[in-house]
């Protein structure tokens, strides 16, 4: 008797965890590497982001309400595990409803389409690029934002998949409270993705127009093919950015490739171009290559040496370096690194 009343109250304990199905998940990505601006020295350091893989730690759930209709929840964060970075649920906070109709978001939630073209990718976060508006240089200081990132007062839909193809709609409400920005000024994006098999393309377009201090549009195309022997990824953004009536266009190409040379060895590598419309002597070139070996399903131990080569007003960095303090610096960076997923 006394074991069927324990068994009952296990049983009562366990039901609300498993209707509601909450997992926790993360990663956790440190590197050690060697830094170099053009004009210094060599710094060695330990980077917590923006080489391999984000750091972050995200609470996720669902519950099944019958019908077909499901509830869901994320909460996530990126930090950085060297600089002990704050941590806030700025990624994502949303919770939403998915059913037959698609998936429905609410709360703090990626809409623009960059961060929808995550397929278009062919090497992974070693294909992130990084611009400082604010280095100082002859022409002044432009603005450049990714309009939406994170946006908060978010509403996001995803369509059901027809034959591959997606449609994503996301509007947001006074995003952020920049003195630069209308805090009052809504964004509204749409995106279209397919993906079927080996192939993956996406295009998109997000807008933030308000009353008036600052205008920002961002268009984005994405395309990858996976060939088995080789993955080949091309991505495309313009970022348009008007401050009152000087109206600067961001635009930056990538083409990426990763190249499966075991079970464990993977090479990765991609070539970057970034230039700014209406100025001069801002282009910007680089390129990437490193690799990844797999210690386990969850382990990643990773190598990268990456060079951005600026013109005397570009301010480009990317994967792993710090973009420029001062226009017309070459960033390079060799780095070392260890990822471990739960």
């Amino acid at each position: 008797m006394k074991k069927l009343v324990i068994a009952a109250a296990v049983a009562a304990i366990a039901a609300p965890a498993m209707a509601q199905n909450v997992s926790i998940y993360g990663v956790m990505d440190v590197n050690v590497q060697s830094h170099k601006k053009s004009g210094g020295s060599s710094v060695t350091r330990q980077a917590g982001a923006g080489s391999f893989a984000s750091s972050q730690l995200g609470f996720k759930g669902t519950e099944d309400l019958g019908g077909g209709l499901k509830a869901f929840f994320e909460l996530r964060d990126e930090f950085d595990m060297a600089n002990q970075a704050d941590f806030n649920f700025g990624q994502e906070s949303h919770v939403g409803l998915e059913g037959s109709f698609g998936k429905i978001r609410l709360g703090t939630t990626d809409i623009t389409p960059v961060q929808t073209f995550d397929g278009g990718s062919a090497a992974g976060q070693f294909g992130n690029v990084t611009n400082n508006p604010s280095a100082s240089y002859s022409g002044g200081t432009t603005a450049i934002v990714e309009l939406g990132k994170d946006a908060q007062n978010a509403f996001a839909y995803t369509s059901p998949s027809f034959s591959g193809f997606q449609v994503h709609l996301g509007h947001a409400t006074g995003h952020n409270s920049s003195t630069v920005d209308d805090q009052d000024a809504d964004t509204n994006s749409v995106a279209l993705t397919y993906a079927n098999g080996p192939i993956y393309v996406g295009v998109g377009s997000s807008n933030l127009s308000g009353s008036g201090v600052k205008a920002m549009k961002h268009d984005a195309l994405a395309a990858s093919y996976d060939f088995k022997v080789a993955k080949v990824g091309v991505s495309y953004a313009v970022f348009e950015s008007s401050v009152t009536t000087d109206s600067k266009d961001t635009k930056v190409t990538i083409v990426s490739a990763s190249v499966p040379l075991s079970g464990a060895l993977t090479l990765r590598a991609g070539y970057m171009m970034g230039k700014i419309d209406g100025e001069t002597s801002n282009e910007a070139k680089g390129f990437v290559v490193g690799g990844t070996y797999s210690l386990s399903k969850r382990t990643t131990a990773y190598a990268h040496y990456t060079k951005v080569t600026n013109e005397s007003d570009g301010a480009f960095g990317w994967a792993g370096t710090t973009a420029p303090t001062v226009r017309g610096q070459d960033p390079t960076a060799i780095g070392v690194g260890i990822s471990h997923s739960f």
